[in-house]
């Protein structure tokens, strides 16, 4: 496997045979800080999240930061696809560059090991939990407060889309957070499991993807069409499911948990 850095300083490409994956911590605050703002808002002493598709730990570690620094109950399981990402994000260490564009808040959390190398803080770290490769239509391994699938879905089809919506949440009990998906059946996909978009700054969120808003976003029938996206606008019936990140529950949607 080999690691480089992406232009953008905060931004790790990897690579392993057919698999890729590009990364940062802290890659849009505003997403960050909602979801765990409203993790922490749910009536329960502690909260479990999925992270699905983690690549070499930047989401996870990023998340568990946040949710430390306001004093939130989080135990995070994550996994992906490629044996080597995930051992590489057991190791938790990365090039010293990706902490020159954080705030003082998310740099305290990364210790210098050696010479252009710096290593997760110890207690972060043991907030998240490794679990064996799978992909996103595999079964789930638990039950879970949230699940997240972040700009992963554009390397399904369609109908595994479909799929893995349905798998997740049926294992889901209230948030489902989604990016980078198929846009022309995102809104039958997440109707059809009873889930509704959260509005709550859904255009800073969306806006915030950085080099995927382009202005006109890319041409349906296109490998970029899921991935490549333009501004947050409201011209289409379906814009809150289309520009939207994190999906709840419906209150009217029955759901069982044996937690």
């Amino acid at each position: 496997m080999t690691v480089s850095p992406a232009p953008d300083p905060l931004m790790m490409r990897v690579y392993k045979n057919d698999k890729i994956g590009a990364t940062a911590f802290f890659r849009n605050r505003n997403f960050i800080n909602l979801i765990v703002a409203r993790l922490a808002a749910l009536e329960t002493k502690s909260v479990n999240v999925l992270l699905q598709a983690c690549s070499i730990g930047a989401e996870p570690y990023s998340i568990a930061a946040v949710a430390r620094d306001r004093g939130l109950d989080i135990a995070i399981d994550t996994t992906d696809i490629e044996p080597d990402f995930l051992a590489a994000a057991q190791r938790a260490r990365y090039p010293e560059i990706i902490t020159n564009s954080m705030t003082a808040s998310e740099n305290k959390f990364f210790k210098p090991i050696e010479e252009g190398l710096v290593e997760i803080d110890a207690a972060l770290r043991a907030m998240v939990s490794f679990l064996p490769p799978q992909s996103l239509t595999d079964p789930m391994p638990g039950t879970y407060d949230a699940t997240l699938a972040m700009n992963v879905l554009t390397y399904l089809s369609p109908d595994d889309q479909t799929r893995a919506i349905a798998t997740m949440a049926a294992a889901t009990t209230h948030y489902l957070c989604l990016t980078a998906f198929h846009p022309d059946s995102i809104k039958s996909d997440i109707e059809s499991v009873g889930f509704e978009p959260v509005m709550e700054d859904q255009a800073l969120i969306h806006n915030a993807w950085g080099v995927r808003v382009v202005p006109g976003g890319a041409a349906p029938g296109t490998p970029e069409y899921s991935w490549m996206v333009p501004p947050y606008n409201t011209d289409c019936d379906d814009y809150a499911w289309r520009y939207c990140a994190i999906f709840q529950r419906k209150n009217s949607f029955w759901f069982y948990s044996s937690r």
